[in-house]
């Protein structure tokens, strides 16, 4: 993978955080009476009254004018970006040992960042508002297990990881995607979307809707992965794969829609016309002024290095800050500043807790290999 693409990406998903926490800071506080798991019970008015501000407008702007909100824009994103990568990690993970493969590289790099994160969230969520899930829930959502059991997650964000680790599975199972076969894992999907309607009453009919929820945003990710696999094909090849797999992707979003009526900003077509106008935005400032983003590129990796654990607490740690500023009097702008900084704070600290925990893994295998007796062969 090029460096230019790389920086594209990490620009890419910079910008992806900067929309799903300015939905979580403004937004939720400007019109939600009601933030479940994060604030107890309903507030009489929102923390962000809209007369009081006026930094709703620019996702009011986007709401009013084509329907869309900044907060899916960001986590489709997120998904296009973790998908483009996953062809590069299955060359990097390849093994005829599934068990030694992908999946198990993403669960011990992401686990321990998440699982400490849960820890605090749920210290957070415990402290400051006396609220506690069942302990299955806490277990669930640490394992990113809860597509697969009758729990809820404790962390309104990690939707986002049971998408993503459910495509992880499908990377494990085929090993080495490719255009050829990534349409015979889409047919996968669109028969999982369809289950729950095809099942009717059925006992575990919780179970096939849980999978239709991850299998109808995998073939987000999966685009993703297409578009990394089609830039090895000349220009004209590559707009037909991108076309077909960009349709492949919404069918799956815009079933449901048309089954059950579940209309949501992710099956609207404007959506993915803004995520496609800001991938190429990114991509053509880093083409065009590479002087620019060279000199933004330490905030850039920096941001990137924080920005699963920024993801994944932001929301409780940020509004829980705004919150605890509102009810003392503060206006508006101080609050999202400090629910920024202690969002990014906390963020730096568990990234670096993080760091000295591989590093003391990798120190332990290192020595644990050292005393492995060496075979010498005899004459």
């Amino acid at each position: 993978m090029r460096k230019k693409n790389i920086f594209s990406l990490d620009l890419i998903k910079v910008f992806a955080l900067f929309l799903v926490s300015w939905s979580h800071f403004v937004s939720v506080a400007t019109w939600a009476t009601e933030i479940p798991g994060i604030l107890k019970g309903s507030m009489a008015q929102p923390l962000f009254p809209y007369t009081e501000h006026s930094l709703w407008k620019f996702e009011g702007i986007l709401h009013d004018l084509y329907g869309i909100d900044s907060a899916p824009i960001g986590v489709t994103l997120f998904f296009i970006v973790s998908g483009y990568l996953i062809p590069t990690m299955q060359d990097k993970y390849y093994s005829e040992d599934r068990l030694t493969g992908l999946l198990p590289s993403r669960i011990t790099h992401i686990y321990p960042t998440l699982i400490l994160c849960v820890v605090l969230d749920s210290l957070v969520a415990w402290f400051y508002q006396g609220i506690v899930h069942p302990l299955k829930d806490y277990l669930a959502t640490a394992t990113i297990t809860i597509t697969f059991t009758k729990t809820d997650s404790t962390l309104g964000v990690l939707w986002y990881l049971t998408v993503l680790f459910f495509v992880y599975i499908i990377a494990t199972i085929v090993p080495r995607f490719s255009l050829r076969n990534l349409t015979g894992v889409y047919a996968v999907l669109y028969f999982i979307v369809a289950l729950p309607r095809i099942a009717g009453d059925f006992e575990y009919l919780w179970l096939l809707t849980k999978f239709q929820h991850d299998a109808k945003f995998s073939g987000i990710v999966l685009f993703g992965a297409a578009a990394a696999l089609s830039e090895k094909y000349k220009l004209p090849d590559r707009i037909i794969a991108l076309v077909w797999y960009a349709f492949l992707s919404f069918g799956l979003v815009l079933l449901p829609r048309y089954w059950y009526a579940d209309i949501t900003v992710y099956s609207i077509i404007e959506t993915y016309i803004a995520v496609a106008l800001i991938i190429l935005v990114i991509s053509a400032i880093n083409k065009f002024f590479p002087n620019g983003t060279a000199k933004l590129s330490p905030v850039v990796k920096f941001v990137n290095r924080i920005s699963l654990p920024f993801y994944l607490l932001h929301a409780q740690f940020g509004v829980s800050t705004i919150h605890f500023l509102r009810i003392r009097g503060f206006s508006v702008v101080p609050c999202v500043i400090t629910a920024y900084a202690v969002s990014f704070a906390i963020s730096i600290v568990v990234s670096l807790i993080m760091d000295k925990f591989t590093a003391f893994v990798k120190a332990q295998i290192v020595h644990q290999r050292s005393l492995k007796p060496v075979n010498k062969t005899q004459e």
